[in-house]
């Protein structure tokens, strides 16, 4: 049952049945229907400066007791900290989950953080608009009108994958995708690693296979040991496959037709890069370092899913744990 403030005629009601001499909570009690605490409370709080309950008077106190406001937890330095991490792409979850883990400063819960967004807006401020749908509703991506590979050689299935990708106890295990430039002409490829959340980001001319075969070398170039799976979609630009799979010494393996939640994690992946580049952006015209440093933001973001870590934190614990680094450190 929620619990709801005493009413005005309530409050009348136990000054009546007081003055007529009922003082027993329990009558009070069964007339108003409150429980015999709530009464109890009442008359302790409320009563005046000789001790008596006078319904007028318990009203201003109740009122005042309302209009009381506590000390805010937020401080000038958290307010800064907030703005800051907003203009980053933080979420509130996001910034809260990371000052619990680091107590950089004293915790705050995601809710406080969106009353002081939402107090913001409604003083005139723009806090809102970083907010990753600033309330907008999410609109479903028709996914049939994306072309799909029919002639395309023998391909491995996503249900051959390894276990281990799907368990993502280890990195090395990544899912691949292009999100598409202004008019269809060229734009991004994407690559997320399960384990890590580690986003690598490259640019396309074109959606020519040819393209995306060496932007997917570039991305893991001389480095086997950090790729054991690639994971795509039935475009026509992952056509190429086995000249990428012989490029990076690892398989790739594709999604079934028009099934985007089989790479969950990249097309959650990719909807993030929308907040920086909405649909329309000529990827033409962005520079690299401009990508690169969407991708440092990117990888620098607390995650829920890791225990509020970064993607960088985790992709570099677990290069860390490999022989080969390990061996790398042992020999510095």
């Amino acid at each position: 049952m929620k619990y709801t403030q005493l009413t005005d005629k309530e409050r009348y009601h136990i000054e009546y049945l007081i003055q007529d001499g009922h003082v027993s909570l329990r009558i009070i009690s069964d007339f108003t229907g409150r429980h015999k605490s709530t009464i109890s409370r009442e008359r302790r709080r409320n009563k005046n400066a000789d001790g008596q309950y006078v319904a007028d008077e318990a009203i201003i106190l109740a009122r005042q007791r309302r209009k009381r406001k506590r000390e805010s937890k937020l401080t000038e330095v958290h307010k800064d900290f907030i703005r800051d991490k907003l203009e980053l792409g933080w979420s509130p979850e996001q910034i809260s989950g990371h000052l619990k883990r680091t107590k950089e400063l004293v915790p705050v819960s995601h809710e406080l953080i969106y009353q002081y967004i939402y107090k913001d807006k409604k003083e005139g401020g723009l806090l809102y608009k970083c907010l990753p749908h600033r309330g907008e509703k999410y609109k479903k991506r028709n996914i049939k009108t994306r072309r799909v590979w029919k002639t395309a050689e023998k391909r491995k299935s996503i249900s051959e994958r390894p276990s281990k990708a799907l368990l993502e106890k280890e990195i090395g295990h990544w899912e691949g995708d292009t999100v598409e430039s202004k008019c269809h002409r060229g734009g991004i490829g994407t690559f997320v690693d399960m384990r890590s959340k580690f986003v690598i980001i490259r640019k396309v001319r074109d959606k020519s296979s040819e393209e995306m075969k060496n932007a997917i070398l570039k991305s893991f170039f001389n480095c086997p040991e950090l790729i054991k799976s690639l994971t795509v979609d039935n475009g026509n630009e992952f056509a190429l496959h086995k000249e990428i799979s012989h490029g990076i010494k690892a398989a790739v393996y594709f999604a079934n037709a028009y099934s985007p939640w089989e790479r969950g994690l990249n097309e959650n992946t990719n909807g993030l890069i929308r907040r920086y580049y909405p649909k329309g952006t000529d990827f033409n015209r962005i520079p690299d370092y401009e990508l690169a440093k969407t991708q440092k933001l990117l990888n620098n973001r607390p995650r829920k899913m890791l225990g509020f870590r970064s993607p960088a934190e985790v992709f570099t614990e677990e290069v860390l744990k490999q022989e080969k680094f390990k061996e790398m450190l042992h020999v510095c």
